[in-house]
Parts: C-alpha cells; structure tokens; sequence
C-alpha cells in the first residue's frame, strides 16, 4: 500500500539523519563560517581597489631620472650618464647632473666628465664634487656660524688657495664664495657653498661641524672655462639638503672607516709601575683619530694584538690573539675646541710566568713589519694564568 511505502522512506530518512542533540550549535558554526568567507572575500576586493588605486604611486620616486647614490667607500669607478640625480646621504646632499655629463660616486662625493671626447681634454681631472671645512671667515653665508669663535682643529685646518677671492649670491638666494688661480697651463676653481650639518636627534652637536660647505674644485684649460664653470654653477644651485643636513631628519648609516681618508690609527705600549724590565701591568693603546675630512664612520676592524714568543709560536695567555669588530662608531669632531673626534682601546696583559723573548703583533696594522719585542709584565701568581683582556673603549 502506499502508506506502507511511505512510512518505509520516512523510516529511512530519519534512520540517516544525524542525531539532534549539538543541532543548533552546529547550524550557528556554519552561518559563522559563511559569515566569514563573506567578509573575507569583500575584503580581498577592497584591497585590490585600493592596489588599483595606489600603484602608480608605489616603489616609484616622483623624479623619474635614474639615481647614482655615493656609498661613502672606496670603490671602482662606476660611469653613469646625465641626466640623473647624485646622491651622497653620509655628505647630506644630491644634484643634478645635466646630460652631456657623466658622474661615478667616490669616497666622499661624486667625480664628473664630460661625455665630449674634445671637451675631456681640456680637463685636468675630473671635476670633483664633495664636502670640505672653512673657517668662519671664508663661509659664504656668515662669518658668525662658528658660535665659540676659535678655530677650526688643528688636523682640519683648510684655507683656500691663495688665490683672488670672490663673494656673490645665485638667483635663489644662496651665498657662494669662489678662488680662481693659475697653476701652470690650468685655470684653478674652488667654488663652495655653506652645508649645514646637524647631529642626531637629542645629541649637542660640535659647533665646528657648522663650518661644513659644498664645494666644487676643477682645473680646467681656460679656453674650455664657460663650459665647466656651467656646470659647477648648476650643481650648486641644484644641490638639496638631505639626511644629515636637515634638522631631525633621520641620518645615513655611517660608512666603515678609511684609513688615511677618515681615519688616522695610532698605537702605544705602556708599561704601569715600577718601570722596570718586569712591570706589573703592560697596556696596548689604539687610538683612532678623524681626519680634516672629518666623517662619520665605522671602526670596523678587526684590531686587537697577538702576543709571540721568539720563533713566532703563539704565547700561552688566555685572550691572546684578542681582536674587536668592530671596535666602535668615530665621531666628526669633539665637543671641544682644538680636538678631533677620537676613540680609544685599551688591552691589559698580566701575570706572565713564562720565560724566554716575548713579542708584539699589532692586528689591524697594515703597515705592521711583524712581531717586535716587548717586556713582558711579572708573575705575580703562578697558580693563575696569563691573561689579556680589554681594559675599556672610549671617546
């Protein structure tokens, strides 16, 4: 009969059917779910309007001329033709380079040529474009920047050549003061412009680095003058302030230093009381010095000593063949007057019980001609081993 039949499938039916009990709670997970998937795929469509919107402003700078940055370490040259941006973040500025010109990063600025073979050889060398110190006589916008009227230090003394001075201000304002001489067949330019410099956010900063300007240096076959003396006009008056040269604007990561070009490495064996053959204490000094350049860098490393005996072996001291990297960040310049920026590491060797030659290797040196003597300090404690240690780094 039908209703048999139909009362048989209902069986079925709700013999399949999963039990009642969690029922509901288990309908409200699903609609949770469906919820989500909704919000989530609404949500994908707003951000890809919103990467609709924004990409052509994303990844790109606003000038779309190539970009030609100076890493602040010695290197290859690397030639790049204008027209292009030059930007130099440890010296806190960038340029233009016109086309017809090509520029390559150098240590501390950028170095230009021109693309013109006839024109190229007019030039003594490249026209060099970098940061240098004057005193507050020379600055070209004020005489009263230096606010503790004292010198510049001694190791970044530098006056202009002797050469016929000139002062004047480009259409938009800027001061420049400029020398012209002769050096032979060459006509001679050194053209600057004041460069603020401003130290990190909550530190004083030195009032010499006030001193700091732009400069642009050139020797040049007078006949080929217009020319160059074009472009060094160009690249003042398009030169911008950046990183360290605008107030509470975030600085340039500081470069490693170079020795001889901004940093100067002296070394020092002490020997404490009594000042006999066996002190007590023997002390290795390295003292890191700026130079007139007067940039901030990275002591990279690594320096240290390693102590020998006479054939070379390596002595038994605990800590021997100590070295630091990197040892620490060099400032510009100190705080006060007449100094430069130092930074000072102190190694102490005690209680050797050993006999025989000792010698000295200076690691770090390149000019290091090998081991050398030194008076080793006194046993004082057998029982104890030697030891080399860092006494402190400082400024």
């Amino acid at each position: 009969m039908i209703e048999d039949r139909l009362t048989q499938t209902l069986d079925r039916v709700a013999a399949a059917a999963p039990p009642e009990d969690g029922a509901f709670d288990r309908f409200l997970r699903r609609r949770a779910r469906r919820a989500r998937r909704t919000a989530a795929a609404a949500l994908c469509l707003v951000l890809v309007a919103a990467a609709v919107v924004a990409w052509p402003r994303l990844g790109r700078h606003p000038d779309r001329r190539p970009r030609l940055y100076v890493s602040g370490v010695a290197g290859p040259e690397r030639w790049q033709r204008g027209p292009l941006v030059a930007v130099a973040p440890q010296e806190g500025f960038e340029v233009d380079v016109p086309a017809g010109w090509e520029a390559s990063p150098t240590w501390k600025g950028i170095a230009l040529r021109p693309v013109s073979p006839q024109l190229a050889r007019h030039l003594q060398v490249a026209v060099a474009l970098d940061t240098a110190y004057l005193e507050a006589f020379f600055q070209p916008s004020s005489k009263d920047l230096y606010r503790d009227s004292s010198l510049l230090p001694q190791p970044a003394m530098r006056r202009p050549r002797s050469d016929p001075q000139t002062r004047g201000r480009f259409p938009e304002g800027r001061s420049w003061f400029r020398t012209d001489g002769q050096d032979g067949r060459w006509h001679v330019t050194r053209w600057y412009v004041s460069w603020p410099y401003h130290c990190q956010a909550g530190r004083r900063c030195p009032d010499v680095l006030a001193m700091r300007a732009l400069r642009v240096a050139f020797a040049i076959d007078p006949a080929a003058l217009p020319q160059v003396a074009g472009l060094a006009e160009g690249l003042l008056r398009s030169a911008r302030p950046i990183t360290n040269a605008v107030e509470d604007r975030p600085l340039a990561p500081r470069p490693d230093c170079l020795a001889g070009r901004s940093m100067t490495a002296q070394r020092l064996t002490w020997k404490s009381w009594p000042a006999d053959a066996r002190p007590l204490v023997t002390k290795f000094f390295w003292t890191f010095l700026t130079t007139s350049n007067m940039v901030p860098c990275t002591i990279r490393g690594p320096v240290g000593v390693e102590l020998v005996d006479g054939s070379g072996r390596r002595l038994q001291v605990q800590g021997n063949g100590l070295d630091l990297a990197p040892v620490g960040d060099l400032p510009e310049s100190q705080r006060w007057p007449g100094e430069v920026g130092t930074r000072e590491l102190i190694l102490k060797w005690i209680n050797w019980c050993g006999q025989g030659l000792t010698r000295l290797h200076w690691i770090g040196d390149p000019a290091s001609a090998g081991p050398v003597p030194i008076d080793a300090p006194r046993c004082t404690d057998p029982a104890k081993p030697s030891r080399l240690s860092v006494e402190r780094t400082s400024h």
